[in-house]
């Protein structure tokens, strides 16, 4: 039974308000499982401040028994607001809310964290935030989309990881493993990474690629954001075929998938990875990985300057082409705007290894800032090959004391080192050199050395040779033995 009605609630509503009633018998077990009656609010907009200290919320109502939920619809989704210093820090948007003596929660949700001018975001979560903790949890569910990355404009970076949480009362939000899990993983890609491998196996058998047929059909659309039934008829495809392509292409951050309107929005790492596979595009191949153990978490997010502090990290590459590798010593990073980070430890360039503290990369000129060294160490390529076809490196055991240097990985316009600068990577020390070999005398070894190799080199193909030609007259003589003698015989016959 439905019918209009006018409800009154001083909890929730100042006056009395207009909706539906829906009534039905039912058995109850308990009246805090009651779903029935339900009282649904004809206001989508109702905006109710301090519902929790610093939480707002706008959105309808619906009364369920002992239930109450916010209520939203596609073009107006329910909004939970989260301030931090009177200021909006998470957005919460959902179909529906549950409130209840405990706090609120979704298992279908779009979350937008604001760092500043810039956002990460996620187009489907779980979400529960407790009131008495002032707790807030932001989840995956077993919805497919939620296993897409969170989209971070500050960082330029998209996150892949199972668990982020904020204590209201904390400067941190921390990232970290599933519930009640002993290991915890998380990745950190940047927004420009590029793997030609990996374009190739999104093909599969297709005849079309899947982010061509995107593009191309965003620009026949002459929008980003379009709906899957209409690019399921461009296809000729069904929809339940282009929905699970959608969901693939989610979950590898490639596009935005709203499940609720059904609608696809490209994101500009779909342009970027035509581009780059097509070689008009420069990428980078830095991606961050972190795996850690309970009680570690994977990171956590400074709230007063937004740094990213990563744990777990073993090594991170920062050019393939150029040979540069980084490894934190306490396998902890500090990430930047815009993929710069500070760490400790030691860092690996083509023949050079440095090792030291409070060494810094800029994402943006692309080079570290080595900015306490410890030591570095050479090594000099043998003529011997390994079995990629690359010279096997021989290490020195002297040891170059430097303060400081700048290492310029590659040129800023060549991260992807599609370009050959074979004078790549350069190392710039503006300090007083000390070591335990001056560079003169290194170089000068090294020299005398490589002419060492060269000269015994020289001296085992002589020798060779003159064995061959000893060899050689030996073989003579006995064949000459061998005619003189069969010679004599016949004469004397």
């Amino acid at each position: 039974m439905c019918i209009r009605d006018r409800f009154t609630n001083k909890s929730w509503f100042s006056e009395p308000v207009y909706g539906v009633l829906t009534d039905k018998a039912a058995t109850i077990i308990s009246s805090d499982k009651a779903t029935f009656p339900q009282f649904e609010t004809y206001r989508k907009q109702f905006k109710i401040k301090n519902l929790y200290k610093g939480v707002d919320f706008e959105g309808g109502l619906l009364f369920e028994g002992a239930l109450i939920k916010g209520k939203g619809e596609k073009a107006f989704p329910a909004m939970i607001n989260l301030f931090r210093n009177d200021t909006l820090f998470i957005k919460i948007a959902a179909g529906d809310f549950v409130f209840s003596s405990s706090g609120i929660n979704s298992q279908e949700t779009q979350a937008t964290i604001y760092l500043g001018q810039d956002s990460i975001y996620h187009s489907s979560l779980g979400f529960s935030f407790n009131g008495q903790s002032r707790k807030l949890n932001l989840f995956r569910t077993s919805n497919p989309v939620s296993h897409s990355p969170y989209y971070n404009t500050f960082h330029n970076v998209d996150m892949y990881f199972e668990n982020l949480s904020w204590n209201m009362d904390e400067k941190n939000a921390v990232i970290s493993r599933p519930m009640g899990a002993a290991m915890g993983q998380a990745l950190f890609e940047s927004s420009t990474f590029f793997d030609s491998d990996d374009f190739l196996k999104l093909m599969n058998l297709d005849n079309e690629h899947p982010l061509t047929r995107l593009r191309k059909f965003s620009e026949w659309y002459y929008s980003e954001t379009f709906p899957v039934s209409e690019f399921a008829k461009w296809l000729n495809k069904s929809e339940e075929y282009v929905t699970a392509l959608c969901i693939d292409m989610a979950k590898r951050g490639f596009i935005f998938y709203d499940q609720s309107k059904q609608e696809v929005t490209i994101k500009q790492k779909t342009m970027d990875y035509i581009d780059s596979y097509a070689g008009k595009k420069d990428y980078d191949v830095i991606s961050i990985f972190s795996e850690t153990r309970a009680p570690v978490d994977n990171a956590f997010l400074d709230l007063k300057d937004f740094s990213l502090t990563v744990n777990g990290v073993e090594s991170i590459f920062i050019s393939d082409s150029q040979k540069v590798a980084i490894f934190p010593s306490n396998k902890q990073i500090v990430l930047g705007k815009n993929k710069q980070f500070k760490f400790d430890g030691a860092v690996l360039a083509g023949l050079f290894t440095f090792f030291g503290k409070n060494f810094q990369f800029s994402y943006d000129t692309f080079k570290i800032n080595l900015q306490s060294i410890d030591s570095m160490h050479l090594a000099v390529e043998t003529e011997e090959l390994d079995e990629y076809g690359n010279a096997i490196a021989l290490y020195i055991n002297s040891v170059v004391e430097l303060g400081s240097a700048q290492l310029y990985i590659d040129d800023p316009n060549n991260k992807s080192g599609l370009k050959s600068l074979s004078q790549y990577p350069i190392a710039v020390s503006y300090t007083h050199l000390r070591a335990h070999e001056t560079v003169l005398d290194l170089v000068c070894r090294l020299l005398l050395e490589k002419k060492k190799r060269e000269i015994q080199k020289a001296r085992i193909n002589k020798s060779k040779q003159q064995n061959k030609k000893q060899t050689a007259a030996i073989i003579y003589n006995i064949i000459n033995r061998q005619i003189q003698q069969e010679r004599h015989k016949t004469r004397r016959k």
